[in-house]
């Protein structure tokens, strides 16, 4: 989406959007930046494309396979669904989840936003970068700083003097604490592509307009989407708990961000396993195992009833909580 797409999206939805506010006293804990967290989106999308792949025309992304096509959704996906609601932050979905963790705009600017000034970024200090940038904090950045004696384009011809520094590139560099992976299908998925046309014509002497194969959508799916956070890159960004329980909370409504060819995705859950220390409690392979859901029929799936969902697994040492499961229940956090 471009800024004022998102705009019009977030400015149209529900301004009374359910459990991103305080509603009644139920309230537990944040989520702890000193210790390990394993996490699982499972994300069901129907008639909806999740994730278009721009090497195949914007056609759903798939891995070919011996047992059929799995559709994939790329970990820049759906960082870029959680960044968009956070960037409009005259949107009800900030409106209600700042307030609900008492958050201010400070502080939770967006370095990976279309708008962005390079010349006063590359200004600030390490401080005052971090301090500044949320998703820098959560995700990591890799902003490059070109020193102004760079001339790109010429290479240089004498050794330089002591009045001419050699030329260097530094950065803002940083390895993020939540690393998403690429989620994939638990089942293969059936495609459905069609042309489409507009009554309104887009160029002279036709009497309407026509997009060939421009209606690209998986037809039905489950996607499985594995996370991690690690408290000693946290350290290094100085994330907090109210930056990490930010994203959390996120995460249940990145369906709201709909458009014509995804209208029907759903976060079916958002589990957040989090250990009892920092080197972890448990072996994540194990909690995502424990998460996903089963398929139960060959093939490509048509709806839900053709999973069967896990009941809350039990780890010593691991508290896990579905945010998907509270979202709408007015729940908050302290």
């Amino acid at each position: 989406y471009g800024l004022r797409e998102l705009k019009t999206i977030l400015a149209t939805s529900d301004p009374a959007l359910p459990g991103l506010c305080c509603t009644n006293k139920e309230k537990r804990a944040m989520v702890d930046p000193t210790k390990a967290g394993t996490g699982l989106m499972v994300i069901e999308a129907a008639m909806s494309n999740l994730n278009g792949d721009p090497d195949r025309e914007s056609d759903p992304r798939v891995l070919e396979t011996a047992d059929g096509e799995f559709g994939l959704v790329s970990d820049v996906s759906i960082k870029r669904k959680v960044r968009d609601m956070v960037l409009f932050k005259d949107g009800p979905i900030w409106e209600n989840i700042s307030k609900s963790l008492e958050l201010t705009a400070k502080g939770y600017d967006l370095l990976e936003r279309p708008d962005r000034d390079r010349a006063e970024i590359a200004g600030l200090t390490a401080k005052e970068f971090l301090s500044r940038f949320w998703d820098a904090r959560i995700f990591g950045s890799n902003f490059l700083i070109e020193s102004s004696n760079k001339k790109p384009g010429k290479a240089k011809t004498k050794a330089p003097s002591s009045e001419e520094p050699d030329e260097q590139v530094t950065s803002h560099s940083y390895a993020g604490p939540v690393t998403f992976s690429w989620g994939k299908t638990l089942a293969p998925v059936s495609i459905i592509r069609a042309t489409c046309t507009n009554i309104s014509p887009v160029q002279e002497g036709k009497s309407r307009g026509m997009a060939p194969e421009s209606y690209r959508v998986v037809e039905h799916a489950v996607y499985a989407v594995p996370f991690t956070y690690s408290p000693h890159n946290g350290r290094k960004t100085s994330v907090t708990a109210k930056d990490l329980e930010l994203m959390m909370q996120l995460l249940p409504h990145i369906g709201l961000l709909s458009s014509r060819t995804r209208p029907q995705v759903n976060v079916r859950h958002a589990y957040y396993a989090q250990h009892a220390s920092a080197f972890g409690s448990v072996a994540p392979y194990s909690i995502l195992a424990a998460l996903t859901p089963r398929v139960k029929s060959s093939g490509a799936t048509r709806s839900w009833a053709d999973y069967e969902d896990v009941t809350m697994p039990q780890f010593d040492g691991v508290t896990i909580v579905d945010y998907s499961a509270s979202a709408y229940q007015g729940k908050s956090v302290a």
